[in-house]
């Protein structure tokens, strides 16, 4: 019991000081709390919309795109790799082919003999006096009639040559 009316009355009454200041800082502990509620919500929400976006159908498709660019590219440059190895070869081939050309084994001065049947004449032994030949030559076709054969042993072959040197 308070001593006197005046007494008893501020006993009664809070003072609105004080409370004004507990309330306050209910106040801000709330708001703090709330802030970090909004804070942790914000940064789930920021993940979520991440994985969405990750896990999106257009992000996807951008993605499968990408790759799809990325392996054309390969498959490009590949593919010339193989052109350009194919072309070397190529040249190759047509080189030795050249070599292996009659056309140009007779403008070294070699010629080609035929028989009138067309055959390729390479053996002394398959023609005799008489038989018509075509001697191809690099500019043309002489038409021959066979006087005579002799064989040539190998000891006689590039003899002329040598005794003409």
């Amino acid at each position: 019991r308070a001593p006197t009316p005046s007494a008893a009355a501020e006993l009664a009454v809070c003072d609105v000081r004080q409370l004004l200041g507990v309330l306050e800082d209910r106040k801000e502990g709330l708001n703090r709390r709330m802030r970090a509620v909004l804070n942790r919500d914000r940064l789930r929400l920021q993940h979520a919309a991440q994985s969405l976006q990750h896990l999106s159908p257009a992000n996807r498709i951008r993605e499968k795109r990408m790759q799809a660019i990325r392996l054309e590219e390969s498959l490009q440059a590949a593919m010339e790799r193989c052109l350009e190895g194919r072309k070397n070869r190529l040249r190759l081939y047509a080189e030795r082919l050249k070599g292996l050309s009659p056309l140009d084994k007779l403008a070294q001065g070699f010629s080609h003999v035929e028989d009138e049947a067309g055959k390729t004449v390479s053996d002394i032994g398959r023609i005799a006096p008489g038989d018509l030949l075509s001697i191809y030559m690099k500019n043309g076709r002489a038409l021959a009639e066979v006087k005579e054969t002799s064989p040539w042993s190998p000891q006689e072959v590039g003899k002329g040559e040598r005794d003409a040197g």
